[in-house]
């Protein structure tokens, strides 16, 4: 196994706020029906706020080409 450090990715801060917004947890217990389910994550859903991400599309600058560094982590494990 190659021992290498990843080379670190600079995120716009207005991204790295808006990905922070994406994160939602609902705690579903054992035994809890299907219906109670499908109300929890309709009700997540819909308290969550429509953003436009595609004015971030293209907004991400790196240095190295992001399939190259994805197959180097994934070799990484091999």
């Amino acid at each position: 196994m190659k021992n290498s450090t990843p080379t670190p990715i600079k995120i716009d801060k207005e991204l790295l706020y808006w990905l922070k917004g994406l994160i939602i947890v609902t705690i579903i217990k054992k035994g809890t029906s299907k219906e109670e389910i499908k109300k929890r994550v309709d009700e997540v859903v819909s308290k969550s706020s429509k953003r436009d991400i595609w004015k971030y599309a293209g907004k991400l600058k790196i240095d190295i080409d992001p399939l190259e560094y994805q197959k180097k982590l994934r070799n990484e494990w091999t």
